[in-house]
């Protein structure tokens, strides 16, 4: 229960980085595999009063690495002609 309350007075904030370092705002535009990361920082939401016991909250980040893989299915049409009564094969 103590790391709950912790969480919902804290502010999270997260990131995708690509492997150029820059911030990718959704995986629709993907096209090729890449690598990533992701940096996530907890920040408490106000300053510690002076009424609060032991040491104040401060700000934790801390990032993973990771790889996106894009599978990209190819499907073959082939055009044919069937006529109606005819067997189509």
């Amino acid at each position: 229960m103590f790391n709950l309350v912790i969480i919902l007075l804290s502010l999270i904030n997260s990131e995708i980085h690509d492997s150029n370092n820059e911030i990718i705002n959704g995986f629709d535009e993907l096209k090729k595999d890449t690598s990533y990361y992701v940096s996530v920082s907890i920040s408490p939401k106000e300053d510690a009063k002076s009424t609060s016991s032991g040491d104040p909250a401060i700000t934790k980040e801390n990032r993973g690495n990771g790889s996106i893989f894009v599978f990209t299915p190819e499907l073959t049409v082939e055009d044919t002609i069937a006529y109606y009564g005819e067997s189509v094969s």
